[in-house]
């Protein structure tokens, strides 16, 4: 009699393992990703999609998801596609409603039949470099009543995706030119080639240069000195690897457009004392020996006050504090003629080489 009982007991314990069992196979075959349709129409399975962080659209969804893109370059504009699939009985409509951000844009709203999938294009325009959240808000429509979806976009931008990137050429001359190749940052080397460049604002300079893995541009400094000028490119970029996806990456070349003759444009002497009388002296650094001063103009007020005196390199200004003159800053201009050493150069025959003096009077 125990004996039964004992088998009886065994038979339970076997059936109720074995109920586990298939219970737990039903729940793993349940939680497998389901087939979904591309626009053809065919079943495809979901790991065959550029990213396979699939957000499925159905009645009891969240409404908040989040799409994690990885590491990026910066400094471009890139278009992340996000695969979204219809799980519900009807055709829903998503449109694109808001972002947090004005470097977040979309484009055609998207329209999923029951059971199809596809995906969401999203624009990212020049996102600064680190760790970035963005949001985007789309609504749904004709599925009944659903609460719009906000998709928070995560990723890394890294590295700029050209060189030189944002870089300055120092000072140049009027009229010089310099080529300045554009190469693929060393990061992405791997991942991007530059197929078509174009300049979009700046002086006038020379072409974009496109040859076989080598890019360069060249700039020309424009003929007056004393002004900062700035280049910037625009480049379109084809990824090396499926899928062919194009970005764009961005270049801004900035010089200081000098005379050649002064380390700077702006000649400060210092604080002049009138109730002192005392001479208000500065010695500055030339950068050519070979500059005849003997025609130099000084212009502005109170030109009287201020004496120049040229010693191989040395630049001597002087001011008289014994010359009338209001508290407050005073300036004057240098002027040079055109430079005799230079016929190339093509400076406009009134406005030579020049600087500005400046001192300061007490009160």
């Amino acid at each position: 009699m125990m004996r039964n009982k004992a088998t009886v007991c065994l038979a339970a314990v076997l059936a109720v393992l074995l109920a586990a069992g298939c219970s737990r196979e039903m729940n793993t075959i349940a939680a497998s990703p389901s087939p979904r349709s591309d626009a053809a129409g065919t079943d495809i399975p979901d790991g065959d999609l550029p990213n396979s962080q699939m957000i499925s659209v159905h009645p009891g969804m969240a409404p908040q998801q989040e799409y994690v893109v990885g590491k990026m370059p910066y400094n471009c504009k890139v278009s992340i596609e996000i695969p979204i699939r219809n799980d519900t009985a009807h055709a829903v409509r998503l449109a694109f409603a808001s972002a947090d951000c004005g470097c977040v844009s979309n484009g055609a709203n998207v329209v999923l039949a029951p059971g199809k999938a596809g995906t969401i294009a999203v624009n990212l325009d020049r996102v600064r470099a680190g760790l970035f959240s963005r949001k985007v808000v789309y609504s749904i429509s004709g599925a009944g009543s659903m609460e719009p979806v906000v998709i928070t976009i995560r990723g890394e931008c890294t590295h700029e995706l050209l060189t030189p990137g944002a870089s300055s050429l120092g000072k140049l001359t009027p009229g010089e030119e310099v080529t300045v190749p554009i190469e693929v940052h060393d990061v992405w080397t791997n991942h991007w080639r530059i197929v078509s460049g174009e300049q979009f604002s700046g002086p006038t300079s020379g072409e974009v240069v496109i040859g076989d893995g080598e890019t360069e541009v060249t700039v020309r400094a424009p003929e007056l000195s004393s002004k900062r000028c700035e280049w910037k490119y625009r480049f379109q970029l084809e990824s090396l690897h499926e899928p062919r996806e194009a970005c764009e990456g961005f270049v801004a070349l900035a010089c200081q457009v000098t005379n050649g003759v002064f380390s700077t444009d702006d000649l400060y002497v210092g604080v002049v004392d009138v109730d002192e009388s005392a001479l208000v002296s500065r010695t500055f650094q030339l950068e050519r020996p070979d500059v005849d001063f003997s025609k130099a103009v000084l212009e502005g007020d109170h030109a009287d006050a201020i004496e120049v005196r040229v010693n191989d390199l040395d630049f001597e200004v002087n001011v008289n504090p014994d010359v009338e003159m209001r508290p407050g800053l005073h300036k004057v201009s240098f002027r040079l003629p055109k430079s005799p050493d230079s016929p190339g150069q093509r400076r406009p025959e009134t406005k030579g080489t020049g600087v500005s003096i400046s001192w300061m009077v007490l009160p």
